[in-house]
Parts: C-alpha cells; structure tokens; sequence
C-alpha cells in the first residue's frame, strides 16, 4: 500500500512518497511463561504475543518456543518520520494483565535497506521482530 502526501506551494503541486512499515513475521525463541517439568527442566508454555503500533494493536497470536510467524497478512503501516512498536505478552488473570517486552522506533531513513531485524528480550523472554520500510 502507498501513501502519498500532497503539497500544493505556489500552484505547484508536490508528492512526497511516505514510508510504509511491513511486518515480515515474529519467532519465539524464548517465551515469557515458564514452567518446568517434575525434573526442574524448562518445558515452556504457550505465550500470548500482542505487536501494538503506536498504540494500537495490529496482531496478536499463540506461540510456544521455536514458533515462527508470517506477518506478512498484516496490512501495510504508512508513517511520517518515524513509528513506535512494542511487543506484549498477554497474562490474563494477572495484575498487571500484560508484560512489556520491550518497545522500539522504526525510522523513515530505514526505507529501502531491506528486512531488518529487532530482538525483545527480558529476564525471561526473547523475541525476534524482521520488518521492511518500504
């Protein structure tokens, strides 16, 4: 999806291509809920992953350690300048209900450098993010 902006200056007019973010897919590598088998071995659970941009949310999903997935159906994000995600893993039942596993800026210089990736990790958990700027 493109998005452009119109300036008119003058009787000119100016398009000016904004940045689009896409998301390309999110793998666990470690997740946030632990639990550990009768032996104290760390067998994991299933955690509730929800990708937010600037303050909203864009998808959420099911992993456990070693998922992997395609984000590519979420729709491109168009911006000016610059966009903030965060990565937070749903606990219901909990107060505070979710945990932050960390935020971050997309920048509008980082169009065109191809897929890029951005690791969350806490104490516990460990996520890695890979998206375009297109």
């Amino acid at each position: 999806m493109l998005a452009w902006v119109t300036i008119f200056n003058l009787n000119i007019q100016y398009r000016i291509k904004m940045p689009n973010l896409k998301f390309v897919s999110l793998t666990c590598i470690r997740p946030d809920d632990i639990r550990e088998d009768e032996s104290g071995f760390d067998v994991g659970e299933e955690d509730e992953p929800i990708l937010i941009v600037n303050h909203n949310r864009v998808w959420r999903g099911r992993m456990i350690r070693g998922d992997v997935k395609d984000l590519s159906a979420i729709e491109s994000i168009p911006f000016d300048g610059q966009v903030t995600v965060e990565l937070r893993e749903r606990d219901p039942g909990y107060v505070p209900s979710d945990d932050s596993l960390g935020t971050f800026n997309v920048q509008a210089l980082q169009a065109g450098l191809g897929e890029i990736e951005h690791q969350f990790e806490t104490r516990r958990a460990k996520y890695v993010l890979k998206y375009q700027v297109e």
